[in-house]
């Protein structure tokens, strides 16, 4: 890590390797999906790399059919922009749920429904679902875990998609819709004790809120978008 401070290049290769596969599809036409473990934006993955994968993606964004990522152990999502237009939402990273409690969470799972293998199919994310177990009953019943569907992602928030610019769209809907932000983050937390209980306030939700536009997490023009947006609705 301190090599990495002093100069930032490409460890093992990682950010080379992604683009000659996009470059190597792009040129078969045929479509990507990128799947590792530290999500772009988050504070744990370098800054350097995150500013560079969004460069990829970018660059790809018509090979490129969704991005999966794990690590938080939280279910969230976090949307990229066009680099030229920050209007425009690009690709989504889909952050799926963890067996873990770490985090005061509940153990969950996600299933994604993809479009599947057929003439002019575009690959893409048609919906998800998430399932999770009580943990708190569980530990109290003699029985075994019981796992139940917490929820559906296109009915839930009232999408008619699961495309970039409608999960864009969602963000905004979060900022003037507390009801709405607020059964999202029961279900990020996996409707873990704390999450029904103390809920989200203004400085969790701004923060959440901006986690979900923050891909590079050196660049904060989408966080700050949001925050005078959320100040302005107060």
């Amino acid at each position: 890590m301190v090599w990495l401070i002093h100069e930032s290049r490409d460890p093992a290769h990682g950010l080379q390797f992604i683009q000659s596969e996009l470059e190597k599809a792009e040129a078969a036409n045929e479509k990507v999906y990128i799947i590792s473990h530290i999500v772009p934006g988050n504070g744990d993955c370098w800054q350097i790399y995150t500013r560079e994968l969004s460069k990829v993606v970018n660059r790809f964004e018509a090979t490129l059919a969704g991005q999966f990522y794990g690590h938080t152990h939280k279910d969230e999502f976090k949307i990229f922009y066009d680099s030229e237009d920050s209007s425009r939402a690009i690709n989504v990273a889909w952050i799926g749920s963890s067996l873990s409690t770490y985090g005061d969470v509940n153990p969950g799972y996600k299933v994604y429904i993809l479009d599947g293998e057929r003439e002019g199919s575009t690959f893409g994310m048609l919906d998800h679902e998430a399932w999770t177990m009580n943990l708190t009953e569980a530990n109290i019943g003699p029985s075994e875990p019981h796992w139940f569907k917490l929820y559906d992602g296109r009915e839930t928030f009232g999408l008619n998609s699961l495309s970039a610019q409608d999960m864009a769209d969602l963000v905004h809907r979060f900022i003037v819709d507390d009801e709405l932000f607020q059964v999202y983050y029961r279900n990020y937390m996996r409707q873990a004790d704390p999450a029904i209980l103390e809920g989200c306030g203004e400085g969790c939700k701004k923060s959440k809120l901006c986690a979900m536009v923050t891909t590079d997490f050196g660049d904060k023009t989408k966080c700050n978008e949001i925050s005078r947006k959320m100040d302005l609705h107060d």
